[in-house]
């Protein structure tokens, strides 16, 4: 098993943003998690525990052997996710923030700092989650599997996106997110319903994240639409 300790102590390093933003900050999350039970976000998470639920019924208790090969082309991409998306997405939100902030970039900050409370709220959901269920993960490394953390960070990530620069940013980024969550499974790090759980929080979190920021956008092209907005969610149409 993976010991975090040196991961964590390089994410210590990462410069913290100025401390009148940081201490902002710890009050934008409030508002976030207040956001959580309003209706995008309270629906997203009702539906993602019916999943969950239905996953669990059909799900191998010993896990899956993976579907795909170790010699394929995707398994590389598999281990950078593995490697990428869990605690270190947080650290590149962080740096996103300050880079955002010392350049002057409204935007960039703007960004940056939606995604880092969001992947708070989120990491702050999943930990609970994980120490209160004791779940063993598939490959027994540990008892931290439900939910998954790797799937609540990258829909997240996809949900603000998504709110903040439309279609063209949130569909890249939502195939990034069920990639994830696929690879997950296959690496025998989680089962089926861990990925749902983690993605409904992490799109939950997204949506308080940009109700409580005023975001509420969508993007999408002539005759099929694509929308996104902080209210309800997904939409698709003509």
């Amino acid at each position: 098993m993976r010991r975090p300790g040196p991961l964590l102590a390089a994410l210590m390093l990462i410069p913290s943003p100025p401390a009148a933003a940081a201490v902002d900050f710890f009050g934008d999350l409030v508002d976030d998690s207040a956001q959580l039970y309003r209706q995008g976000s309270y629906w997203t998470l009702m539906a993602g525990s019916a999943l969950t639920i239905a996953a669990m019924e059909i799900e191998a208790p010993g896990g899956y052997g993976g579907s795909l090969a170790e010699d394929g082309p995707l398994h590389s991409a598999e281990e950078f996710t593995d490697r990428a998306f869990g605690l270190p997405t947080l650290g590149a939100s962080s740096l996103l923030w300050l880079g955002g902030e010392l350049a002057g970039d409204e935007e960039t900050a703007e960004t940056g700092r939606m995604l880092t409370e969001g992947l708070v709220l989120a990491g702050g959901m999943t930990a609970g989650l994980k120490l209160l269920t004791g779940r063993e993960r598939p490959d027994g490394s540990d008892r931290l599997s439900f939910p998954s953390f790797h799937a609540a960070a990258t829909f997240c990530t996809a949900a603000i996106l998504w709110d903040r620069w439309g279609a063209g940013a949130g569909i890249p980024s939502g195939m990034i997110a069920v990639f994830t969550g696929v690879s997950r499974v296959d690496l025998g790090k989680h089962y089926p319903s861990d990925v749902l759980a983690g993605a409904a929080i992490g799109i939950a979190a997204g949506l308080a994240v940009s109700r409580a920021h005023g975001v509420e956008s969508g993007d999408g092209t002539d005759g099929f639409r694509v929308g996104w907005d902080s209210l309800t969610g997904l939409s698709i149409g003509f």
